[in-house]
């Protein structure tokens, strides 16, 4: 008994290569049908709610789309690409000149697009805002916007505004568009009559304000003409029109890019109601905003601002004095998530940089309606983003010493 007890142990029998082999290929398994039950339900996770978001629009569409959208109300076979482009070329010229001469502000004007109705005494409303929106609308013999004054004695001050809605006052009264705003402001610093005269017109692009300049700098004799420029269009506007003398003409090959964008083009695009309104809501715009940064586009912008100068002077047969000003958009005023995103400064520094080199004064209103901004104060009318009166008042003082300094005062 002691002689077994005081014998070696057994020898460990050796591994089996081929059991190890079978247990490691078994742990990889179960770690493979781990992994993919995490995908498939990290999957289902993701494709569930945007499932419920189709079934959604699906059965709520016509409630959401608007009557206005009409690449959506189309069906889901037609090309927002190509949609986008026709959106691009047409303007409000185009639904003007549907009305003939039945619509009660403005009227279809071959040489500029649209034009103001003369001799107006009426309101118009904005219903996309909030509990709607209506402002007073008046307009002279010459289909400027009012109020409606006399002109300015012999040694009086006049200023012609040219540009868009911006300087229209979409959404505002006369008296608190910023022109009148302006002539305020100049006739108590200057104390001498003063009358800004306020040529604006909805969408109104350089193109068309080289008509605008031919009837009113002749008429009106001015001491100072100010070209708006807008930032969240006015690129766009300038895409539709040739650079030719006489009636507009569109630029069918303009927007061509426009079409093959990923975003116009991919299966969800053709098929999903979901995708294609949010893609049209807001989207579109982004689509827009990269064309629009390019080179050759901002370029081509700050040229036609160059040739009004030279046009304006050469239809006052003298050195007229002329300053563009800048006109931002809301997001890039209140610094909104689309600005952070898109970088659309880059338009105003285009725009800037060049209208510099060649001699043009310009006043890029962003630093001082953002710093306004910061501090609290509201600019812009909600969802329709145009300047409120506030805004207005902020842009009229932001030009007076512009002004000054542009007469040499």
């Amino acid at each position: 008994m002691s002689d077994a007890l005081n014998q070696d142990p057994a020898p460990p029998s050796a591994p089996d290569p081929a059991s190890e082999q079978a247990a490691a290929a078994g742990t990889r398994r179960m770690r493979r049908k781990r992994w993919r039950r995490r995908f498939f339900a990290l999957g289902f996770g993701c494709l569930l709610p945007l499932f419920l978001v189709e079934c959604t629009v699906q059965v709520m569409w016509s409630k959401l789309v608007q009557p206005s959208e009409t690449p959506l109300l189309r069906g889901t076979q037609t090309s927002l690409g190509r949609a986008l482009i026709e959106e691009s070329l047409r303007g409000p010229g185009d639904y003007i000149r549907s009305w003939g001469d039945a619509h009660p502000i403005y009227v279809a004007d071959d040489l500029r697009s649209l034009r103001l109705k003369p001799n107006l005494d009426t309101t118009k409303e904005l219903k996309a805002v909030p509990g709607g929106l209506v402002f007073k609308v008046t307009s002279d013999a010459r289909g400027l916007r009012g109020p409606v004054a006399p002109d300015p004695p012999p040694e009086g001050l006049r200023i012609l505004c040219v540009g868009d809605s911006m300087t229209f006052g979409e959404g505002v009264d006369d008296a608190d568009t910023y022109p009148h705003q302006l002539e305020l402001i100049l006739a108590e610093q200057l104390q001498r009559p003063v009358r800004v005269y306020n040529a604006g017109v909805i969408s109104l692009g350089q193109q068309e304000q080289k008509d605008v300049v031919r009837e009113f700098v002749p008429k009106l004799e001015p001491d100072l003409v100010l070209l708006q420029f807008t930032v969240a269009n006015d690129v766009t506007d300038n895409w539709r029109w040739k650079d030719q003398p006489g009636p507009l003409r569109r630029r069918l090959d303009a927007c061509e890019t426009l079409e093959h964008h990923i975003l116009l083009i991919n299966p969800l695009a053709r098929w999903s109601r979901a995708y294609r309104l949010g893609i049209w809501r807001w989207g579109r715009h982004a689509i827009k905003y990269r064309y629009m940064v390019e080179d050759e586009n901002l370029a081509r912008s700050a040229k036609l601002l160059v040739e009004l100068r030279d046009r304006i002077r050469e239809l006052a047969g003298r050195e007229l004095p002329v300053g563009v000003l800048i006109a931002p958009s809301v997001v890039q005023v209140e610094r909104g998530l689309a600005e952070a995103l898109l970088r659309t400064e880059r338009i105003n520094e285009g725009i800037r940089s060049r209208l510099e080199q060649a001699g043009v004064p310009v006043l890029d209103l962003l630093p001082p309606l953002r710093e306004r901004a910061d501090a609290g104060a509201s600019l812009y009318i909600p969802v329709d983003r145009h300047w409120n009166v506030e805004g207005s008042r902020a842009v009229a003082e932001e030009l007076a010493p512009f002004c000054q300094e542009l007469l040499g005062k």
